[in-house]
């Protein structure tokens, strides 16, 4: 038996959250071409940035499968996870898409990048949004990685244990950014503000905050042309459990759709990632204690991997690296 995925009713929202929603599409409509100029500047050093500091920002989740439980039944076929992978531990901000925009704008219509470039650039820290899905996927391609499917971000959110909650079976106030936070006005908080609120392996806001685009939809006959999901809640939506009964915490999207509360993480293979870029995070002194410290926040999860990885690299410098990381998941 097969999980559903609930599809978000408008016909079932608070009155708050629904009509804000309708005023954000009215806005969106209308001011497209300046919903993007939000994305700030600073973070990445564009497609250059160095390896190592890009790395510092992923999290190391191993490969799983979910006990998920409908009545009698249990089957986390949906979301089983069968290689390990590399996530944002952080949303995206608006610091790094200005980057991605500066270097990239060629991706975005011309007629938005006359207003973008004469945009003001807001507060790096915050989470970006007023992106579509395509725009998304762009920059992860940017950057080197990818969107996460549905599976995998719900997998990340749920841990193998199948948490209510990124933190904990129950909820607990003050441990994220939802409508229930009470801000003053209703706004996105810098990325990793609340650490009590993180999963175990490092990942951030995955509830609340901004809503957060995945590349696929979970149902079997959903047409990539015209479904779109993102999964977490935002700001402007009230708490709920990421996975109760055979239902998930989803907003039903349209890949085109802006929302100034829809943003978005990255993430990739990590053995991918890491046969592509090992031999380009350093090989001084420096680069190997900043490996070390990377590689002790993965964990024992991570040994395995960074073994068969080490063994096989054909580069010194590549095997270097991976064995500061190797020796920093060991502890």
């Amino acid at each position: 038996m097969s999980a559903r995925v609930a599809r978000s009713d408008p016909g079932s929202w608070s009155g708050v959250e629904q009509g804000a929603r309708s005023l954000r599409r009215f806005v969106a409509v209308l001011l497209a071409p300046l919903c993007l100029c939000a994305c700030g500047g600073g973070g990445l050093e564009s497609g250059t940035r160095a390896e190592l500091e890009r790395l510092e920002h992923l999290a190391f989740v191993a490969p799983g499968r979910p006990s998920l439980v409908q009545g009698a039944v249990r089957d986390a076929s949906q979301l089983a996870v069968e290689e390990p992978l590399l996530v944002g531990m952080y949303e995206v901000t608006r610091g790094e898409f200005r980057e991605f925009l500066a270097e990239s704008g060629s991706a975005i219509d011309p007629l938005d990048l006359a207003y973008l470039e004469r945009a003001a650039a807001g507060d790096e820290s915050l989470p970006v949004s007023f992106v579509t899905r395509d725009e998304a996927a762009a920059y992860a391609r940017w950057a080197g990685l990818r969107l996460l499917t549905s599976a995998e971000w719900l997998f990340c959110a749920l841990s193998p244990r199948t948490l209510a909650y990124p933190w904990a079976d129950s909820w607990q106030q003050g441990r994220a950014n939802t409508f229930e936070l009470g801000l003053v006005p209703y706004a996105p908080t810098p990325v990793g503000t609340f650490e009590g609120g993180r999963t175990a392996t490092r990942l951030y806001d995955m509830l609340g905050n901004v809503w957060e685009w995945v590349s696929d939809d979970l149902r079997p006959d959903a047409d990539p042309g015209t479904s779109a999901s993102a999964f977490g809640g935002s700001y402007l939506s009230y708490k709920r459990e990421i996975y109760r009964g055979d239902a998930f915490f989803e907003q039903a999207l349209v890949p085109g759709d802006r929302f100034d509360d829809v943003g978005f993480r990255v993430g990739s293979s990590a053995r991918h990632w890491l046969e592509q870029h090992a031999a380009e995070l350093g090989d001084g002194e420096q680069a190997r204690r900043r490996l070390n410290a990377i590689g002790r926040r993965w964990g024992s999860g991570a040994v395995q991997l960074l073994s068969e990885l080490a063994a096989s690299a054909r580069e010194a410098s590549a095997r270097r690296a991976l064995e500061a990381l190797l020796a920093g998941a060991r502890g």
